[in-house]
């Protein structure tokens, strides 16, 4: 384990201000495994060359930066970061998995440019609001289906996660003329790439019942009768969309 400062001292160490990085990875092909940094260090590891693997690394540095990845090509497994964030300013060949977030989350500046990215089986515990994964350095927006490229985060676990797909079903009265479906709330990005669904409806409605989607428009998809009906006509619709 690595430490600055006990607590009878951490005070000292916070008040002069030091820019201390604990754990400072600038070559390639390094294994960092079962490491603690103790209080206190502005950064706990700083990732600044590719194919290095972090596992079971607990950063308690004392707020700031847990963790930063400068580089692609790095795998989180089953770290930890306590009240300290992770900051991603590469996002390429970069993998985080099974890793727990204490009252903190994932911060993302890579100028909207994200490829082969999995987040996938971390845990986000007592977020306070904030969300699992902020985009700090563009707005949703720019990070778009020409800039981002094989990007995953599923099955992680927490209130307000981020996902790249999700599923929703809703009951759809075919007399209201259309239905918009917003999954603003639940997708990472400001974009829908993939949208699949399905119809059901009462025995005697199957001839009435047709339900089609219109490409979707941000992250709202449209669901719209084929044919215009004033009957009141309920079917069940169940979509999933994908980033």
């Amino acid at each position: 384990w690595f430490s600055e400062c006990y607590w009878d001292d951490s005070k000292t160490c916070t008040d002069r201000g030091d820019d201390s990085v604990a754990v400072q990875i600038n070559g390639n092909d390094h294994y960092l495994h079962n490491v603690i940094v103790f209080d206190y260090v502005k950064k706990g590891v700083e990732v600044n060359g590719e194919a290095n693997v972090l596992s079971g690394v607990h950063t308690w540095n004392g707020g700031g930066i847990g963790i930063e990845v400068n580089a692609g090509s790095t795998r989180l497994l089953g770290c930890y970061l306590d009240y300290n964030y992770l900051l991603i300013n590469k996002a390429e060949k970069l993998s985080v998995v099974d890793t727990f977030f204490l009252v903190t989350n994932t911060r993302i500046q890579t100028g909207g440019n994200m490829s082969d990215v999995v987040f996938k089986h971390n845990t986000y515990s007592y977020l306070q609001g904030m969300a699992s994964v902020e985009l700090v350095d563009a707005d949703t927006a720019d990070y778009s289906a020409s800039s981002v490229a094989n990007v995953l985060f599923e099955d992680e676990i927490g209130e307000l996660t981020a996902s790249t797909s999700t599923i929703r079903s809703v009951d759809f009265n075919l007399s209201d003329g259309e239905l918009t479906l917003d999954f603003s709330k639940e997708l990472l990005f400001g974009f829908i790439r993939h949208v699949a669904y399905s119809v059901s409806c009462d025995e005697e409605d199957v001839a009435t019942c047709d339900v089609v989607a219109r490409r979707a428009q941000g992250t709202s998809v449209k669901m719209v009768p084929r044919l215009p009906t004033t009957e009141s006509i309920v079917v069940s619709v169940t979509m999933e969309v994908s980033q």
